[in-house]
């Protein structure tokens, strides 16, 4: 009778002792898997971020080339502000794209809520646990 109540009380133990190193782990990999969301998004970011300053750029230059265009079909004939003008398109179409695609990227970077929102589901658990409550199972707060 003896040796039947040690063996479930020594288990017991050895799974409270063991419990701190696997929170501390659990704990661990939601931070790194966190980190390793973060600097992807961050990544998207900044390609999105470059390619508007891309974008700005080439808007700069369409509004030189048609500064010049203008300048040039007031003072001569028509063929010179023509083919400045077609250029003056052919930026404006780039710069056009080019913010598009950068809107687009950044908009794909997204908010990084749900590594946290996980992190906070862990710790209201830990909480819930420690007042002696049982966590529900089907995901709904108790």
């Amino acid at each position: 009778m003896s040796d039947a109540d040690s063996a479930p009380k020594r288990s017991l133990l050895q799974l409270l002792s063991a419990l701190p190193g696997l929170v501390s782990d659990l704990i661990r990999a939601e931070i790194d898997a966190l980190k390793a969301e973060l600097k992807e998004r961050a990544i998207r970011a900044g390609i999105g971020i470059g390619l508007l300053l891309a974008a700005a750029l080439f808007l700069l230059l369409a509004v030189m080339v048609g500064v010049f265009a203008a300048i040039a079909g007031i003072a001569t004939a028509l063929p010179l502000w023509a083919s400045a003008l077609i250029v003056f398109g052919g930026l404006l179409i780039i710069a056009i794209v080019l913010l598009l695609a950068g809107v687009a990227a950044l908009k794909s970077s997204g908010s990084g809520t749900d590594r946290l929102g996980s992190i906070g589901e862990d710790l209201r658990t830990l909480r819930r646990t420690g007042r002696g409550t049982v966590p529900p199972t089907d995901g709904q707060e108790a």
